[in-house]
């Protein structure tokens, strides 16, 4: 589902030859015959019932206790079902697979491998999220609209929708503290402020879905509720906040603390539909602790902080050493050190450069 020219693909179908999940799912007797004396421990791994574990068929899967279980064999044999299965499974009809490019779901993709890339210490996912960040500046940047929503084969088409843009400001964000590469930083912010002029009316609170010039209805949509994505304006939110602490401007204050009371009776009735709101109220009503990391070592120290630091109140500006213009790292860099500010309130104590110290101070 991913094409290094154009971006990662929409979709892929569920069914084949007219069967849901006929090209993933396996019979209990079909897998008998593939891994035959296996089968009894493979069962028990991937959770296999005789008279299927989903319609009548199985799904493979794993869990905790089933890997207890079975630990040993499936560490000395996994590689070796997976080989057969899958030279099986080419011998299937494939899905048709949708290969329109989404810059709102390429952008939740990214955000999505900069953060396994963190917690699995994985250079390589790293690599691969630049690369299909790369791949959309090519593919979506436009100089009327910004960016632009999708399309197929490298022909883009129409202004990007504000779930497009949300989603890529906030991938920028991740990458820019993952990178250690400021440059990040600015293009979040160019993406809040052509928003900021284009999707928001003045007496409103919120943003409207779509760019006020290319509007087809009079009805403005407001994109607010979090389901199987998250809600496009709190999500822009998060960005507003974070960004108001890098870029340590307050012209973006009155609008995030009007955009969350309006949702307050919202997340208050129905949190349910409203979680990620919840979470970013629940921010916002504690004092944020900024991690300021600058230096050469700047994206090495940030990594090996993040798996550490899982609170939510906790926000990282992270630079191999420029600062371009951007306050919260204004003065803070000294040629050769890596240097980690904590600060609270746009006031930050004396530098540190052993991480255990910075943990303790942080937890």
């Amino acid at each position: 589902m991913y094409d290094a020219s154009y971006g990662f693909y929409a979709a892929r179908d569920a069914d084949t030859e007219g069967q849901e999940g006929k090209y993933y799912t396996w019979e209990a007797k079909e897998l008998k015959n593939l891994v035959k004396d296996d089968f009894e421990t493979f069962a028990k791994v991937y959770n296999v019932e005789e008279g299927g574990n989903w319609e009548h068929t199985n799904i493979l899967f794993l869990t905790t206790e089933s890997l207890k279980k079975s630990e040993k064999t499936y560490l000395e044999k996994g590689e070796e079902w997976r080989t057969i299965l899958l030279a099986e499974r080419r011998k299937r009809p494939e899905p048709l697979t949708d290969d329109k490019i989404i810059l709102a779901w390429n952008a939740l993709m990214i955000s999505a491998l900069v953060e396994m890339a963190l917690i699995l210490e994985d250079a390589d996912l790293l690599e691969w999220a630049e690369e299909a960040m790369n791949t959309l500046e090519k593919q979506f940047a436009h100089p009327e609209y910004l960016y632009l929503h999708s399309g197929r084969k490298g022909q883009m088409k129409l202004p990007a929708y504000l779930d497009d843009l949300a989603y890529l400001a906030k991938a920028m964000i991740d990458m820019g503290n993952a990178t250690a590469q400021t440059l990040y930083y600015h293009r979040a912010k160019a993406v809040l402020e052509y928003v900021c002029q284009h999707f928001k009316s003045e007496n409103d609170h919120l943003f409207d879905f779509v760019h006020h010039e290319y509007e087809q209805v009079q009805i403005r949509k407001k994109d607010i509720y979090d389901n199987a994505l998250p809600s496009a304006n709190v999500v822009l939110f998060e960005v507003m906040q974070s960004l108001a602490l890098i870029f340590q401007e307050n012209c973006w204050s009155g609008i995030f603390e009007n955009g969350l009371n309006a949702m307050r009776a919202y997340i208050s009735g129905f949190p349910a539909g409203f979680s990620r709101w919840a979470a970013l109220a629940l921010d916002a009503s504690e004092s944020i602790t900024e991690v300021v990391i600058i230096g050469p070592d700047a994206k090495k120290i940030y990594q090996s902080i993040y798996n550490k630091v899982q609170k939510p109140n906790v926000q990282f500006v992270v630079s191999i050493g420029e600062e371009e213009n951007i306050a919260s790292l204004k003065d803070k860099n000294r040629q050769g050190d890596t240097l980690v500010y904590i600060c609270k309130d746009f006031s930050c104590l004396e530098p540190l450069t052993d991480i255990n110290q910075v943990l303790g101070v942080i937890l």
